[in-house]
């Protein structure tokens, strides 16, 4: 399965977070992955900002929810 970063709030132009996407393998009866996505600390005062995670292309099965959140 595919998995790439979109912005929310935070943004890869304002240097926010840092933009990835690749793919995700999973054996048989397992339900999670972990994957990083580097967040860029400022010393401007912002509220909390959000980015987001898609999937897609998943080969013999189904995506419960296609997209998770993340903050920075």
């Amino acid at each position: 399965m595919s998995y790439a970063t979109t912005n929310g709030t935070a943004t890869v132009a304002d240097g926010d977070y840092v933009s990835t996407n690749g793919s995700l393998s999973f054996s048989a009866g397992q339900l999670t992955r972990t994957l990083t996505v580097a967040v860029n600390g400022d010393n401007k005062y912002e509220s909390l900002e959000v980015y987001y995670v898609n999937l897609s292309g998943a080969v013999n099965a189904t995506i419960a929810d296609s997209q998770g959140i993340g903050s920075s």
